[in-house]
């Protein structure tokens, strides 16, 4: 399970407030309930206007995962995914680099913001494909599991009211999604390390290099704890 900490960032939270080329041109196979399955990655090529008038591009997609997958009756939910290809000249067969952000509560990648990708992306692809994982559960992966805004406390409410709200918080949260027949266990730092792996595997890599910083070095360990046969080397930073 995520750390005790990550539990609390979610109740605090919750207080305030695409698969291989392949998978372009066929239909996604599906599940009983029309969801593709679990394994599918979809991705489409999306156009990112750089500073100096011209123009790059991903591919950007989502990735349709299990919540458990201990139970072979989960339910499907999606991680939105990015790739950026390397440039022309670096080595075909050189693993990619996957970033792992911190968090969790990492929003997902705003490419319209000026020179986010030439400062963030473009010195990666100097050195190989650049993949982006997004956090299951958060942001532009879906579900996000952020709930309605509760009761503002007074700004002189004392250390216990604060602890307290946030309980209440994280209880009508947990009610809440539990409600949707969302399986909670699912929200974990082992499970999203399944979904590295089952991108990986999807975009054809058979190894890949971690970079992670924060809550992405713990995510980083738990891919190369779970996964160790895809991890060729990996950079961690702010290791918890």
């Amino acid at each position: 399970m995520f750390p005790t900490r990550v539990s609390i960032a979610i109740a605090v939270t919750v207080a305030l407030g695409f698969g291989s080329d392949r998978a372009l041109s066929q239909e996604p196979p599906k599940t009983s309930d029309s969801t593709p399955a679990a394994g599918t990655l979809v991705l489409e090529t999306e156009r990112v206007e750089l500073q100096d008038g011209g123009h790059a591009e991903a591919d950007r997609g989502l990735m349709y995962v299990p919540v458990n997958r201990s139970d072979p009756e989960s339910r499907v939910i999606t991680v939105e995914v990015y790739r950026f290809r390397a440039n022309e000249g670096v080595p075909p067969d050189r693993p990619p680099i996957f970033r792992l952000y911190g968090g969790p509560g990492w929003p997902g990648l705003d490419l319209s913001r000026s020179g986010t990708y030439e400062r963030n992306i473009a010195p990666m692809l100097e050195l190989a494909d650049l993949v982006v994982v997004g956090q299951r559960g958060i942001g532009s992966s879906k579900p996000n599991t952020v709930c309605p805004p509760q009761a503002t406390l007074p700004i002189d409410a004392s250390l216990a009211e604060r602890e307290q709200a946030i309980q209440d918080a994280s209880a009508a949260c947990r009610a809440h999604w539990e409600g949707q027949g969302l399986d909670l266990s699912g929200f974990s730092v082992i499970e999203a390390a399944g979904d590295v792996h089952d991108v990986s595997v999807a975009l054809g890599y058979e190894k890949i290099q971690i970079w992670g910083g924060s809550f992405g070095s713990h995510w980083g360990m738990a891919v190369m704890r779970y996964h160790p046969d895809i991890v060729t080397r990996a950079v961690l930073r702010g290791m918890e």
